[in-house]
């Protein structure tokens, strides 16, 4: 199972004080508990493969693991436990070993060994005196300790097992993965709730190469007495390397890994597993006694018995086993083809045995931790008025929210409108008492004190929420405002609450400012989804009398739920929780088709009905021609239909089944007016090597639009560019807008396929695929890089056009440039010249050497071969000014009476009042007068570029000429912007 996935999101509310110890946080969300959930699945098989090989072993082969049965009671699907649906996490299996975390570029090594616990550098060390429970101590470290692409002097020593960067930690929130992978650079040695004001001692040892924190006899916190004591050494070396010596651990949950304190790349382990492995991003690995549910197994388990008809699974348990240590539930989004909300795209479904359909798991934990009343107030939430519903609700939002902000105008790395593990509002971002947090802000002007206060807490999901989620346009969403400086935690941020004042500065926000942030919603609110399928599970014990009381209370839930997320959402979107068959159209959730044109839809059935299956077809607008209804014969399981574009804008299409026992089901057709405005999309084939023959990939493409629909049904045409063969020529688009052409190139060098739509000109609408081989240049394609004018020009920036230039790559360089990127390099008299940019067609590069003579030596040189020495023209002056191509407009910034052009190949230069003069005089010319010239030499901090400094008449008009003259050689001509 592929462990190293981009996926989003867990929420853990905090039900009661861990020990009398926890905050009652609402949210302990962290994206990589989809991860923790597909490793801890994995573990559990292994576990109970090991069992039985065991009792194989020892002459109990005939002894079947118990399996729980499965059934429908209502509109609850009620499933028994057994190890296969509940599972004995990880427990810590790292005591008497040394772990290592060795740099290495952008990743890190990890080494296992045995143990080798130095007890003279914890004898020598300095004790941390009047160290108290759950604090923290800056120390100055002995180096530069280098850690995932920074340097650090000091380091923060945390009693509960870890050191961190930037901050120290002293917070009592749930020691788990959310809290490691992100806020803060840490390194996690036994990340648990470890008490050094009771027993035991932090000492730290100090040499001119290592920095060693030994946590000595330091005990799990206990309300009573001395918990559980643990002894391990965490080192530091000033070649950036971390040693980890286990000598004695005796608690059974911590989490152990290093993380750069950034969301996104992450690495959720085994860590004995993983010797010799390499990873790149933060790795860690969570370690718990604690029996949970196993969600991969349970929805599997589900989907045995059940059709893929469901967007959430929610579960629910009546074995008292809680969604983790101290919290009440939380959510794992298992797909996401969505973007402009912040999230990340990830498609694991199938592994929670859903084909295509399940977007997100709810573990809502134990029955019994929430009141019989759906609307009743949880008595740990009371401060934010939770209920059983808006708890559902909130899990339900994170399949959306929160991860949305702008960034702090003076701290660019922090986003203020998000609060706890960046997953929530912020508790002073004014959310309009979204049920994500945050709240309703009363701001009662500048001349008050305290200013701010807050007002109502979980009433709905906000406007700006709505928008996210794709329920409302963006012109809907009213100004927003966070408020900076309140000296409110950040780290440990009070639960949502009423009547909480304090001051600050208030930051106004518009929503196209989030909208610059993190993208535009795609697909927006026209054609989002906007019904959902909700599927209610409850886990009972095996074997045991179903208490009736346990499904009227999740009965209420789910009857209540529907009403309140539709009031939730402004009436604006829907939840339907009822257990039903499963009905799939082909346009679900949303489908394009072009003005006039007819395409093909379907209807499709998990399985075949022994009688037809009749379904009643509805244009809610009448945009579109569909027939009146569809009938799936007997022993079939699908039929298709037309579907006719018959006006432009979006319609909604329902298909209402006859039979109650299937989901009616429904979807947004964007009729959209030409087939220009398409987008022709590459999907898989393109840069594959050329040998014999045909590709072996196919050359799959999609047809979409802004909104990334899909618009099946439409025609495309290949053509080829010179020789060769492509099968078919033409091809219509499915149901997913997806064409498929098998390509034979012809030889090198113009191994190139086009597509373009019927009737559609290239110009307007096209797209095109390269087969690659060695690389293939001309002289007369070598040149300027501001003008492209032909031949090369020492110290100057060039252009090499072409094809197979980069092996299938395009990367820009950052400054200072490379002489080589992804084994592509550019040599000149076979010396290698910084390299700016490279793809196929086209490289930038910088000719560093002052070469002379009348011409020179190019070669590229790729993975795939080199293009051989071509003798290309040299002069020692070639002026070009940069310009736009498809304006004529040059490189030139305007200021009050003055010019600033930019250019290249104007000669060589000499150091002068600190700047880099030309040798040459340089004039320039406007609309072919003369204009007086005060500077010509390199732009400061740049090579190759040149900038010419030039007085601008006052009558030099928008479009007026402008050329550079260097030794009588001139430039390309361009418009004045």
């Amino acid at each position: 199972m592929q462990l190293a996935l981009k996926v989003p999101l867990l929420c853990a509310l905090l039900a009661s004080a861990l020990s009398g110890r926890s905050s009652k946080d609402i949210c302990g969300t962290y994206p990589e508990r989809a991860k923790e959930e597909l490793l801890r699945a994995k573990l559990n098989v292994e576990r109970r493969q090991l069992e039985s090989a065991l009792r194989k072993m020892t002459g109990f082969a005939a002894t079947a693991e118990p399996r729980g049965a499965a059934r429908d009671i209502g509109n609850i699907a009620v499933l028994e436990e057994d190890a296969g649906i509940i599972s004995r996490r990880n427990l810590f299996n790292l005591n008497q070993m040394r772990l290592r975390f060795i740099p290495s570029a952008a990743s890190y090594r990890v080494e296992m060994a045995a143990s080798d616990y130095n007890e003279q550098e914890q004898v020598q060390g300095q004790v941390l005196q009047a160290m108290d429970d759950d604090d923290t101590r800056l120390l100055d470290l002995n180096f530069s300790f280098p850690y995932f692409g920074k340097s650090y002097t000091s380091v923060f020593v945390n009693t509960d097992g870890n050191l961190s960067f930037l901050e120290g930690d002293a917070t009592s929130r749930d020691r788990g993965l959310g809290r490691l992978l992100s806020g803060l650079p840490r390194i996690a040695a036994l990340f648990a709730d470890l008490d050094v004001s009771r027993a035991g001692s932090i000492s730290v040892y100090r040499a001119a190469d290592r920095f060693v924190v030994t946590w000595f006899a330091v005990p799990e916190y206990a309300d009573f007495g001395i918990g559980p004591q643990n002894t391990f050494q965490l080192r530091l070396f000033a070649n950036g390397s971390i040693e980890i010596a286990y000598q004695d651990i005796r608690s059974t949950a911590a989490v152990v890994g290093i993380s750069s304190g950034v969301l996104g790349q992450s690495n959720v382990v085994s860590l004995s597993a993983s010797s010799g492995l390499s990873f790149t991003g933060s790795i860690a690995e969570r370690f718990t006694a604690l029996e949970e549910l196993d969600t991969v197994s349970a929805a599997q388990r589900f989907y045995e018995t059940h059709e893929d008809s469901y967007d959430y699974l929610v579960f629910y348990n009546a074995l008292g086993i809680n969604a983790g240590s101290g919290v009440v539930a939380y959510e794992v989004t298992t797909r996401n083809h969505r973007t402009g909300y912040g999230d990340l795209l990830v498609d694991v479904g199938a592994d929670y045995g859903s084909p295509s359909r399940l977007q997100a798991i709810l573990n809502m934990g134990p029955l019994s931790q929430y009141p019989t009343d759906p609307n009743g107030i949880l008595p740990a939430r009371f401060s934010s008025r939770d209920t059983p519903v808006t708890v559902l609700a909130h899990e339900a939002g994170h399949l959306f929210l929160a991860f949305a902000s702008v960034r702090d105008p003076n701290n660019p790395s922090s986003f203020p409108m998000l609060g706890r593990q960046s997953a929530h509002w912020s508790f002073t971002f004014n959310s309009e008492a979204s049920l994500l947090e945050g709240e309703r802000i009363l701001d009662k002007g500048p001349g008050v004190s305290p200013r701010f206060e807050t007002i109502a807490v979980t009433e709905q999901y906000s406007p700006l929420d709505q928008y996210l989620m794709g329920f409302r346009p963006k012109q809907e969403v009213p100004p927003l405002f966070y408020v900076a400086n309140s000296g409110i935690s950040t780290i440990v941020p009070p639960a949502p609450q009423v009547g909480r004042s304090f001051d600050g500065v208030r930051r106004d926000v518009s929503v196209d400012e989030v909208i610059a942030e993190v993208g535009r919603r795609t697909p927006d609110d026209t054609v989002s989804q906007r019904k959902f399928r909700f599927g209610f599970v409850l886990i009972v014990p095996q074997g045991f009398t179903i208490d009736a009381s346990w499904l009227t209370q999740l009965e209420n839930y789910r009857s209540h739920f529907e009403n309140f997320y539709a009031k939730a959402s402004g009436q604006r979107a829907t939840a339907d929780a009822s257990l039903k068959k499963s009905v799939q159209m082909s346009l679900w959730p949303a489908a394009g088709v072009v003005l006039g044109q007819t395409s093909k839809a379907r209807i499709r059935l998990a399985a075949a009905a022994d009688t037809a299956r009749l379904f009643t077809l509805r244009s809610r607008s009448g945009l579109v021609g569909i027939p009146a209804s569809l009938s799936i014969a007997a022993g079939q399981t699908e039929a298709e239909f037309a579907v006719q574009g018959l006006a432009e804008g979006v319609d909604i299409m329902d298909a209402v089944p006859a039979d109650a026992n299937y989901e009616a089901t429904e979807a947004r057709v964007q009729i959209l007016a030409a087939a220009k405005d398409l987008t022709l999309e590459v999907v898989s084939g393109d840069a594959q090597i050329a040998s014999t023959g045909p590709l072996p990939e196919p050359i799959v493409l999609k047809l979409t639009d802004l909104n990334r629909l899909p618009y099946p049904g439409v025609q495309v045409v290949a053509k080829l560019e010179g020789a060769g063969s492509v099968e078919p020529a033409t091809a219509i688009t499915d149901v997913e807008g997806v064409v498929r052409f098998r390509w034979t190139p012809a030889a090198p060098p113009r191994n190139r396929l086009q597509f373009t739509l019927d009737g559609v000109a290239s110009s307007e609408l096209s797209a095109t695929v390269t087969a690659l081989g060695k690389p293939f240049l001309l002289s007369t394609a070598v040149g300027n890089a501001a003008s492209f004018a032909a031949g090369l020009t020492p110290r100057s920036l060039q252009t090499i056009f072409g094809a197979n230039l980069a092996g299938g790559a395009t990367v820009v360089a950052p400054f200072p440039w490379p002489g080589r990127i992804n084994d592509v390099e550019v040599l000149v008299n076979g010396r290698p010249q910084p390299l700016i940019y490279v793809s196929d067609s086209q490289i930038n590069f910088y000719l560093a050497d002052a070469i002379s003579g009348t011409d020179a030596g190019l070669t590229v040189n790729t993975a795939l071969g080199s293009s051989g020495e071509l003798r290309v023209p040299l002069a020692e002056l070639q002026p070009g000014i940069f310009f736009n191509p498809s304006t004529g407009e040059g490189a030139i910034r305007k200021g009050t009476g003055y010019l600033e052009i930019y250019a290249t190949g104007l000669g060589p230069v000499e150091p002068r009042e600190g700047l880099q003069y030309v040798t040459s005089p340089v004039e320039v010319t406007i609309n072919g007068a003369k204009v007086e010239v005060f500077y010509a030499g390199l732009a400061p901090g740049y090579v190759g570029l040149y900038q010419v400094n030039a007085v601008l008449p006052a009558a030099a008009a928008m479009g007026a000429k402008v050329q550079l003259q260097v030794r009588g050689i001139p430039s390309n001509e361009v418009k004045l912007p």
